[in-house]
C-alpha cells in the first residue's frame, strides 16, 4: 500500500510540473521608442513596439474582421491618440475617426501632430478587433514641439544643370534631398 500512495503522489506532481511548463506566458506589449515623458521636435510621432506571445495576424478587412474566428494569441495591433484605451470585453476596440488605427506592424508614425502634450497608446487586440481578456495594452506621454530638427550636414547639389538645391544627412532621418520647389512642384529647367 506503501509503494502505491508513493507512486500515486510522485504521479500527480509530475502531472504538475509537466502541465505547468506547457502554460504559455500571457501576450504582451512594450512602446520601445519613444521612451515615456519624451519631447518630440515636429509634427510626426513614430512609435515602435516590441510583442511576445502574440502573433500578428493579417485580416481580410474590416467588415470581415467583425466575424473572424478569434484564436488564443493571434490577433492584430491598435494604435491609438489621446484617448483611453477601449478595453470592454466584447467590444469593438475602437475610438472615434482620427484617434485610432488599425496597422499590423511594430512601427506606426502619426502625423501632422499639433504641438503640446499627447498621450500614445498601443493595444493587441482579437482577430474580431475586441481586447483581449484580460486587456493587453501600454501608453505613454509625449510632448511635441514645433519644428524640425536641424540637419548635421548640409551642401548644394546640382539637379538638372542648376544649384538650388539642397541635400542633408540630418540625425535619424536618413538623406532627405530636395530641388528647391514645393512637394509635386516640376523642377525648373
Amino acid at each position: 500500500m506503501k509503494t502505491y500512495a508513493i507512486c500515486v503522489i510522485f504521479g500527480i506532481l509530475a502531472l504538475g510540473i509537466f502541465t505547468a511548463g506547457c502554460i504559455s506566458p500571457p501576450p504582451a506589449v512594450v512602446i520601445t521608442t519613444p521612451q515615456d515623458n519624451a519631447t518630440i521636435t515636429g509634427s510626426d510621432v513614430t512609435l515602435n513596439i516590441q510583442i511576445s506571445n502574440f502573433a500578428i495576424t493579417y485580416g481580410s478587412d474590416m467588415g470581415g474582421m467583425q466575424t473572424e474566428q478569434n484564436q488564443a494569441g493571434t490577433g492584430h495591433v491598435h494604435w491609438y491618440i489621446d484617448v483611453p484605451v477601449p478595453t470592454t470585453p466584447g467590444e469593438m476596440a475602437v475610438t472615434a475617426n482620427g484617434t485610432w488605427q488599425m496597422q499590423d506592424g511594430t512601427s506606426y508614425t502619426w502625423h501632422n501632430v499639433l504641438p503640446g502634450t499627447h498621450t500614445f497608446s498601443v493595444e493587441l487586440v482579437n482577430k474580431d478587433m475586441t481586447p483581449l481578456s484580460p486587456p493587453v495594452y501600454q501608453t505613454i506621454t509625449v510632448i511635441t514641439v514645433p519644428g524640425s530638427p536641424v540637419p548635421v550636414n548640409t551642401q548644394m547639389v546640382t539637379i538638372n544643370g542648376s544649384s538650388s538645391g539642397t541635400m542633408s544627412n540630418g540625425p535619424g532621418s536618413g538623406m532627405n534631398m530636395t530641388d528647391g520647389n514645393s512637394p509635386g512642384a516640376t523642377p525648373s529647367k
